[in-house]
């Protein structure tokens, strides 16, 4: 703790840059250890249903200025070239390359294509734009059907309420789907406002920090 200095308390996401914090002072030596202890995690929940997807909204809001410290861990990279090996420079920058891929790789396969071929008319005429779209629909569709195998094995494992109405269940089921349709919006719109925000300077993280409110939700009788 003493060799990376602690952590910043004037940093919100203070996870996401004590571990960057540790792996660049380290040299990419920093390791750590599991450590197993119960934990109690609820979903953001408001007063009403428009108000849990505010806060939501919000929350995912401030996780997306969570991305500061990969350009400042890159500044470092580029700049530390006699003590960081190179080895270990490249094991950072894969970490950093998957989770801006993790970010985007729905929006990428969903409109990857299209976008290139208004960037590039010429390439709509190419057996890769021509043969991509059927490959990629073989891909998803089997992982589709291996989905409700899963679902169902889930489903097992973590019996539902047994006072579920139909329309729930048809629900869980679509729940795993649907994670697709949320990755294009509050996983993805939030953390590129956050981004955007920070790439021209016109919002500061500590000004729009927000704390995910909690409430006490009336049980209905």
């Amino acid at each position: 703790m003493r060799d990376i200095e602690f952590w910043d308390p004037e940093i919100p996401n203070d996870d996401t840059a004590f571990y960057w914090n540790a792996m660049v002072r380290s040299k990419g030596l920093a390791k750590s250890h599991e450590v197993y202890i119960p934990t109690y995690n609820d979903a953001v929940e408001n007063e009403t249903y428009f108000k849990s997807h505010v806060s939501f909204y919000k929350q995912q809001y401030r996780w997306g200025w969570g991305i500061f410290t990969l350009p400042i861990s890159m500044a470092v990279l580029s700049e530390d070239r006699k003590n960081f090996p190179a080895h270990r420079k490249f094991a950072l920058l894969k970490t950093m390359f998957e989770y801006l891929w993790f970010l985007t790789v729905v929006f990428v396969l969903t409109f990857g294509l299209s976008i290139m071929g208004w960037v590039n008319p010429g390439f709509q005429f190419t057996g890769f734009a021509y043969n991509l779209p059927r490959i990629l629909s073989y891909v998803f569709t089997a992982i589709m059907l291996s989905n409700i195998a899963v679902v169902i094995y889930r489903r097992q494992l973590t019996p539902v309420p047994k006072g579920w109405k139909w329309w729930r269940h048809v629900l869980d089921f679509l729940e795993t789907y649907l994670i697709a349709f949320n990755m294009l919006t509050f996983s993805f719109i939030p953390y590129i406002q956050a981004m955007t925000e920070m790439m021209v300077g016109s919002g500061r993280f500590k000004r729009n920090f927000y704390v995910t409110e909690k409430v006490k939700i009336k049980e209905k009788r």
